[in-house]
């Protein structure tokens, strides 16, 4: 499947759809992608939208996909060519993209991205319209994956750290107590 294949443009009288990637009228740089369910968009049942931000490939980032360094020398791949390559499949031992970021690659109609799922906030969908304008639609397929991660993400558990030295001092008691 090709990149340009996860993109297009969605004709439709829904003015946003779950998927859409919107960019603010105001400085034509700043890019959102819209994750409100498309159930409750589908119904109207929503009270705002949820939309995560999209912050642009940088030159940091290119430099990185373009590097001529060998990453394995059994396959001759290139560190930039395995960044690349697990940034696209989402792969999250890619320490620039982990949990927190979906990447979306640049084509011909979309200079592409990172979704950042730290970065979601809700939006009054009149407001919303009046700020931003749609760009390009995603694949239902990519749009899935993006709500997958997005719904692992927004998900985890996490626990507080343990206090070593005390959890320690009581394995070191009941050592103790069976050498007795």
């Amino acid at each position: 499947l090709n990149s340009i294949e996860h993109y297009f443009r969605r004709k439709s009288d829904y003015k946003f759809w779950t998927g859409d990637i919107f960019c603010e009228n105001e400085n034509n740089k700043s890019y959102c992608i819209v994750l409100t369910p498309r159930c409750n968009i589908g119904h109207s049942n929503y009270d705002e939208i949820l939309l995560c931000k999209i912050s642009n490939i940088e030159e940091s980032h290119i430099q990185e996909f373009t590097s001529t360094k060998i990453a394995d020398k059994n396959t001759g791949e290139t560190k930039g060519v395995k960044s690349f390559r697990t940034s696209i499949t989402d792969d999250v031992t890619n320490n620039r993209i982990g949990e927190r970021y979906r990447f979306l690659p640049p084509t011909p109609q979309f200079s592409g991205g990172f979704i950042d799922y730290k970065t979601m906030f809700t939006q009054d969908s009149v407001a919303f319209l009046d700020n931003y304008e749609r760009v390009i639609s995603l694949s239902d397929e990519l749009t899935n994956d993006i709500i997958r991660k997005f719904s692992a993400y927004i998900l985890r558990g996490g626990i507080s750290e343990t206090a070593f030295d005390e959890a320690h001092f009581y394995l070191t008691k009941m050592i103790n107590l069976k050498k007795k």
